[in-house]
């Protein structure tokens, strides 16, 4: 996933040069009087490579526009890096209002926040102020994981978890207990 505007800058020219070089292979081969057959073999480790820019370039943009749609199918630690990306929020911005640094995030988004506690997961979501748009964009699938993950964390400690899908929400369930 890409994670910044420098990022997306090196692949979108990394993009260009692998469309480039493809086309000018392609046709050399084509000369050396290759089948389409061949060419398309020879040729396919590259081109799933292009393809694999040109969805990390389309998510990227459509992150960048705010559109947290591109978000669904994606692992909830790579759905706060989105979020983040969708809410314009930068790394450092992010940092600051997490109390670290900025190359505390920057470590945590290289590596796809795997590994980081559910607390400091929790703080994360809470510093990019998306909890309700959170829990839209967690599918049933991914639900249904982290509910399996953390019955099977809580079992070894005699904790008891519950996790539901909100019917409302945070700004709902406010509304209602306030008025």
């Amino acid at each position: 996933m890409i994670k910044s505007d420098a990022e997306y800058d090196v692949i979108k020219e990394q993009h260009t040069s692998a469309r480039t070089a493809i086309s000018r292979q392609v046709e050399r081969l084509k000369e050396m009087g290759f089948s389409d057959d061949d060419i398309a073999s020879i040729t396919m480790p590259t081109i799933s490579m292009i393809e694999d820019q040109e969805n990390e370039l389309r998510l990227y943009e459509g992150l960048k526009s705010g559109d947290i749609r591109a978000l669904r199918g994606l692992s909830p630690n790579l759905q706060l890096i989105g979020l983040r990306i969708a809410k314009g929020i930068s790394q450092a911005e992010l940092a600051r209002r997490l109390g670290v640094t900025p190359a505390q995030v920057s470590k945590d988004e290289k590596n796809d926040y795997h590994g980081v506690s559910l607390q400091k997961f929790e703080k994360v979501i809470d510093a990019l102020e998306v909890g309700e748009v959170y829990s839209f964009v967690l599918d049933n699938k991914q639900l249904e994981r982290v509910h399996e993950e953390l019955t099977r964390v809580s079992e070894g400690i005699g904790n008891t978890v519950v996790v539901a899908r909100p019917s409302r929400t945070r700004r709902e369930l406010a509304a209602a207990a306030s008025g």
